[in-house]
C-alpha cells in the first residue's frame, strides 16, 4: 500500500482558494515587483461576483485594520511603488471593481478624493485605467463597467485635476485624440458622461462646458482629431453640439473649437461645429445602459441631420445662396453668431444658478446659526435658573445654621 501511494501523486482539492494575485495588472511582469501593500492587494483581489466570491470580506477587514491605526480612507495607500500611492477608491475604479466601490462610498470614502500628486480623482484614473487593467474586455464589456462607475462617481465630473485643470471630461476627450488605443472605447467614454452629466440637472452645463487651464473646452480638444481620428471625433462632437454644448467659448489663445478645426483643415469637423441643431435631447433613467444611452443619441442625431437636409431643401433664399456659393460662408458666420448668443445666454444663466446657490447656501447657513444661538440662549437661561436655585438653598442653610447651636455659620 505504501508503494501505491507514493506511485500516485496527490491531486489538489477542488474546493481550493482561488489563487491570490500580488500584483496589480499594471506590473512589469518582466520585473520583480517588491511586495505591494496589503490594501493594494486587498483590493486586487476583489471581484464583482457575488457573495464570498467579491472578496469583499477580505478588503473590509484589511480597511478597518488600517484605519484603526490611523489610515485615513482618502489617504494614499503607502505601497512600495512609488506610482501605486494614491487613494484606494482609485484603485477600485481604475480596476472596474464596482463592488467594491459601492461598497466603499456607502462607508466612508470620498468620491472626490484628489491623489496627492497630480491631484486626479477616481474617475479621472478610471478614464485612462480602466481598459489596460482588462486588456481582454471588449468595448462592448467595458461599457456597462464604465457606465456604473459614472454613476457612482458622479460628483468628480465638475473637479479638475491640479496639474492642467481637466475634467474627466476633458481626460476622456483627450485619450479620444491622442490615445493609441480603443478609439471606439473612448468614444463611448464621452458619450457616457454626456448623458450622466445631462441627469445632474444645474451642473450640466458646467460639465459640458468646463474649460481647463488653457481655457479650452472638450470640444476644443475634439477639433484637434486627426486624420485617423476623425470619424470618432466627429460623432463626440455632435454628441455634443446635440446635447447643448457651447461652440462660442474661446481659449486663452482667443480660437474657438471652430477656429481650431479651420486651421487643422479637417473638413467633417468643420461642417459638425457649424451644423445647427435645434432639439433637446432628454437624459435616460439610471437603468438604461451604456449601450441605449448611445443608441439614443445617434437616433437624437440622425434626426437633426434629416430636419436639417429638408430645411435646406425648401428655402429659396438657401437654395440661392448655394448656387451662388455662398452657403457655406454665410452659414459659419450665423453659426458663430448664434453659438456666441447661446453662449453668452447660458454664461449669465449659469452665473445666475451659481449665485442663486450661493445665497441658499448662506440662507441655510444663517438659519444654522440661528438654531444655534437659540440652542445656546436656552442653556443659558438653564444655567441662570440653576444658579438662582442654588443660591436659594444656599441662603436657607445659611438661615438654617443660625438657629442651630454651635453650628458653623459658613466657610
Amino acid at each position: 500500500m505504501a508503494s501505491m501511494a507514493t506511485a500516485y501523486p496527490e491531486f489538489p482539492k477542488l474546493n481550493q482558494e482561488p489563487m491570490l494575485r500580488k500584483c496589480t495588472p499594471f506590473c512589469d511582469k518582466n520585473k520583480e515587483c517588491p511586495d505591494h501593500h496589503e490594501l493594494l492587494v486587498a483590493i486586487v483581489n476583489c471581484t464583482d461576483m457575488l457573495g464570498s466570491l467579491s472578496n469583499l470580506d477580505n478588503l473590509k477587514e484589511c480597511v478597518e485594520k488600517y484605519t484603526k491605526g490611523g489610515w485615513g480612507k482618502d489617504d494614499d495607500v503607502p505601497d512600495a511603488v512609488m506610482e501605486n500611492r494614491c487613494p484606494l477608491i482609485h484603485w477600485a475604479a481604475s480596476l472596474g471593481k464596482c463592488n467594491a466601490l459601492e461598497w466603499m462610498l456607502a462607508s466612508g470614502f470620498s468620491p472626490v478624493a484628489k491623489s496627492s500628486g497630480n491631484g486626479e480623482t477616481a474617475l479621472h484614473r478610471a478614464i485612462q485605467l480602466l481598459y489596460k487593467s482588462r486588456p481582454k474586455f471588449t468595448v462592448k464589456e467595458l461599457n456597462p463597467k464604465f457606465s456604473k462607475m459614472v454613476g457612482l462617481l458622479k460628483e468628480a465630473l465638475l473637479i479638475k485635476d491640479e496639474a492642467h485643470g481637466d475634467t474627466p471630461f476633458h481626460t476622456a476627450a483627450s485619450m479620444l485624440v491622442n490615445g493609441d488605443h480603443k478609439p471606439n472605447f473612448f468614444l463611448s467614454c464621452v458619450e457616457v458622461i454626456i448623458n450622466k452629466g445631462k441627469k445632474m440637472g444645474d451642473y450640466s452645463d458646467t460639465i459640458l462646458n468646463a474649460v481647463n487651464n488653457d481655457g479650452e473646452t472638450v470640444l476644443h480638444i475634439l477639433a484637434r482629431g486627426e486624420k485617423h481620428k476623425v470619424e470618432y471625433c466627429t460623432q463626440a462632437i455632435r454628441s455634443l453640439i446635440v446635447a447643448g454644448a457651447d461652440r462660442s467659448i474661446r481659449n486663452n489663445d482667443g480660437q474657438t473649437a471652430l477656429d481650431i478645426a479651420l486651421a487643422g483643415g479637417t473638413e467633417p469637423l468643420v461642417e459638425e461645429l457649424i451644423r445647427s441643431v435645434n432639439i433637446k435631447v432628454e437624459p435616460l433613467d439610471d437603468n438604461e445602459d451604456a449601450e441605449q444611452q448611445i443608441q439614443q443619441l445617434q437616433e437624437e442625431q440622425a434626426s437633426s441631420s434629416a430636419s436639417c437636409s429638408e430645411f435646406l431643401g425648401n428655402s429659396p433664399l438657401l437654395k440661392h445662396l448655394g448656387e451662388a456659393g455662398l452657403l457655406h460662408d454665410v452659414s459659419a458666420l450665423l453659426a458663430r453668431a448664434r453659438s456666441r448668443d447661446e453662449g453668452n445666454l447660458r454664461k449669465i444663466q449659469s452665473q445666475a444658478k451659481e449665485i442663486d446657490a450661493q445665497v441658499n447656501t448662506k440662507l441655510k447657513e444663517i438659519e444654522r446659526m440661528k438654531l444655534e444661538v437659540s440652542s445656546l440662549k436656552l442653556k443659558r437661561k438653564r444655567c441662570d435658573a440653576e444658579v438662582e436655585r442654588l443660591h436659594k438653598r444656599l441662603m436657607s442653610c445659611d438661615s438654617a445654621l443660625k438657629e442651630i447651636p454651635g453650628a458653623p455659620t459658613g466657610m
